[in-house]
């Protein structure tokens, strides 16, 4: 009986981390594959700032953007030498609310003004990719046009998953674009198989204690 409730608990551990290949699969996907930021912001009728129930306010999706419905906050996202990359004018719900905005490999900050040109600033210089200081780093030889003559990245200051006409029409927020690239879709396929495989493997060598020690007990 021990041994068959041990059985089950490794058996539901193996389909649990099966699953979560997948989930962290998506969470880290290449660079050249990430298409948005997604915003937790919260909207207490007056401000908009990062929603404090999140320990994270901002990450990185391969989602496509959604459109953003016109209001009294711009939202614009700026580069380490202050260019601006993009503007929104945003009129958010009242409570918390979730944006996705395009992702920009340079972005390196995010600022939220309202009407009274009240200011907040969300510092996105950790999940940027290039840092544009003439100096071709490591992770940037492939994307960073500025920085690197080695890469090759016409879409540039956008991944080349973030192509121009995505922004140009960006997915309505009920239906947001979740499909991964077909690159991004093999990778985690095959980071599936092999996990999977790692799985199949150690129930077999459980299997074969098992059998070791319940023939050895009946000796």
């Amino acid at each position: 009986m021990r041994s068959k409730k041990i059985l089950t608990a490794l058996i539901l551990l193996v389909l649990y981390f099966s699953t979560g290949q997948i989930t962290f699969a998506q969470k880290n996907a290449p660079p050249e594959n990430w298409r948005s930021f997604i915003l937790n912001l919260y909207f207490d009728g007056v401000n908009l700032y990062a929603d404090p129930g999140f320990p994270n306010p901002i990450d990185i999706t391969i989602t496509s953007p959604q459109s953003i419905k016109p209001g009294e906050f711009k939202i614009e996202i700026y580069s380490p030498k202050n260019a601006i990359l993009f503007t929104a004018i945003y009129q958010p719900d009242f409570g918390s609310n979730i944006l996705y905005v395009p992702y920009y490999l340079n972005a390196a900050k995010i600022k939220i003004t309202n009407s009274l040109n009240e200011i907040n600033s969300i510092n996105t210089q950790g999940l940027a990719v290039c840092n544009e200081n003439n100096i071709c780093e490591l992770g940037e030889e492939n994307l960073c046009s500025i920085d690197c003559k080695s890469a090759d990245n016409p879409a540039y200051p956008l991944t080349p998953a973030g192509k121009i006409s995505e922004f140009q029409k960006p997915q309505p927020l009920e239906s947001p674009a979740t499909t991964p690239t077909p690159e991004f879709a093999k990778n985690q396929f095959r980071g599936y198989l092999i996990f999977l495989g790692v799985g199949v493997g150690f129930l077999l060598i459980l299997f074969g204690v098992l059998y070791w020690y319940n023939k050895r007990k009946v000796n």
